[in-house]
């Protein structure tokens, strides 16, 4: 069985139940509150998975509205955010926006996600959107892969594995990198296994893009926002280096 649409949810809530989901939403924020020149009550996010950030980020008071192209994550999250208030998910591919009826005041895109959309053209109509569905003042607070520690440290063969009581999930992946295109491509094999016996495989292949910080800055400029600062990932430090694997950028519809 084959998916190019992202883990099924099920795999995804085992393969990431210890990211810091938690810690990450605090960071984004105070981040928030840092860079905001008025109160943010309402967030949109984009690429929310299986809802987890949005989770999070609802314990501040945000209403939320949280979307994802991906249909059985939308499933997840829907149920995991279905008892909190002023929180909404629907399905939405962020390079063309659905209808909302009101403008937000921030806007954010995580775990790398705005590089999925891979292309310049791609990644200028996401800003645009976001742009457009920013109130004045508005920011938008996303993640991307920094090209520098991409190119001098990625692993072209990984092996990892979770086990939740009889079961045990095995994700092998093979990396190939296109320096061109600036495109990172990770076919994975997923294996499940229950009480010792495999019962399914997946094969999956995700393409992702990394940035330069300046080059984001100029596709940020070109799509109507305006860069206000740089962060090395959750970490709080202005400082993005070679060895920053996440850069957590900040920019604001003036």
């Amino acid at each position: 069985m084959s998916s190019t649409k992202g883990y099924h949810a099920d795999f995804y809530e085992i393969i990431y139940k210890n990211k810091p989901y938690a810690a990450e939403a605090k960071r984004i924020h105070t981040t928030i509150a840092k860079h905001s020149p008025f109160k943010v009550k309402s967030l949109l996010e984009l690429a929310c998975g299986t809802g987890n950030h949005s989770l999070n980020l609802s314990r501040y008071g945000y209403k939320i509205q949280a979307t994802d192209k991906n249909k059985d994550m939308v499933r997840v999250a829907k149920a995991k955010l279905a008892g909190v208030p002023h929180a909404k998910v629907d399905v939405m591919d962020m390079v063309h926006f659905m209808n909302f009826t009101q403008r937000f005041d921030a806007v954010i895109c995580l775990f790398d996600s705005i590089g999925f959309v891979q292309s310049n053209e791609n990644i200028v109509s996401v800003i645009k959107n976001v742009s457009a569905n920013l109130k004045k003042g508005g920011l938008f607070v996303f993640e991307y892969w920094n090209a520098g520690a991409m190119l001098r440290s990625y692993e072209p063969t990984g092996l990892r594995e979770w086990k939740e009581g009889e079961r045990k999930i095995v994700r092998k992946s093979s990396t190939t990198m296109n320096y061109e295109k600036q495109l990172c491509k990770v076919d994975y094999t997923i294996l499940d296994y229950r009480g010792g016996q495999l019962i399914k495989q997946i094969k999956e292949s995700h393409t992702n893009r990394f940035f330069l910080p300046q080059e984001m800055n100029c596709l940020l400029t070109a799509g109507g926002l305006t860069p206000v600062a740089l962060y090395d990932g959750y970490s709080g430090k202005k400082k993005v280096t070679e060895a920053s694997w996440h850069t957590l950028c900040v920019a604001q519809k003036k």
